[in-house]
């Protein structure tokens, strides 16, 4: 998760006009030193006015029911990607529970700290998950909809990008540790849990991408009819 999402999710409140009064003095002294943050909200704002000064036409060219169960379908989708990411994250620290530990850690250590560090990440997850979920339904029915769906679209594309090289890393990271592995349990525990990285970001790029990208030029056709 990169450290500037809140502040994204801080500048769709604040043109929203639902940011908390405490949130804005935050925001605005995040602006003034993140340049990339600044590009967001200027490209997020333009955004805005460009489906504001539609939004009557708009209004009366899109099919809304369509455009709402495909918003909706989205948000469901990636609550039941929390369900997998859970199984995933027990096979993580159930493979690590029996790879890992030695004389001196207990395979219940090693899985309890395994699990604590994946429900963190599903934690933060779940909200982010959750809070486009209320977003989407306070939206329902409005022209800020097609605008709020294009810009998250867009803006899970780009942390997809930027996350290749870090799976790469970590891809190869997994392929060394397996190779100087001093144990054959630990060579299995490391190639296992490479696997399981392979197979989400694999997922990822085969199905999750190309969906994305689906859903974005069906939203740029809506906005261009």
């Amino acid at each position: 998760m990169s450290s500037c999402d809140p502040f994204e999710m801080a500048i769709e409140q604040e043109l929203s006009g639902e940011l908390p009064e405490d949130q804005r003095e935050p925001l605005r002294a995040h602006l003034a030193i993140c340049a990339d943050c600044r590009e967001y909200e200027r490209s997020a704002r333009a955004q805005r006015e460009i489906i504001g000064a539609r939004a009557d036409s708009i209004s009366k060219e899109v099919d809304w029911a369509r455009l709402e169960l495909g918003v909706h379908g989205s948000v469901r989708r990636e609550k039941l990607s929390l369900v997998f990411g859970v199984a995933a994250g027990v096979s993580a620290a159930l493979v690590s529970a029996w790879g890992f530990s030695n004389e001196l850690v207990s395979p219940l250590t090693t899985g309890l700290l395994a699990a604590g560090e994946i429900s963190l990440v599903l934690l933060a997850r779940a909200y982010f998950v959750f809070r486009r979920a209320r977003a989407v339904a306070k939206l329902a029915g409005s022209g800020e909809l097609l605008a709020y769906h294009r810009a998250y679209l867009a803006k899970r594309l780009r942390h997809i990008r930027a996350l290749r090289w870090i799976a790469l890393a970590v891809a190869l990271t997994t392929v060394i540790l397996t190779v100087s592995a001093s144990t054959l349990r630990t060579k299995v525990a490391y190639a296992l849990l490479g696997g399981l990285v392979a197979g989400v970001w694999l997922y990822t790029l085969l199905v999750r991408v190309p969906r994305l990208r689906r859903e974005l030029r069906d939203v740029d056709h809506t906005s261009s009819d």
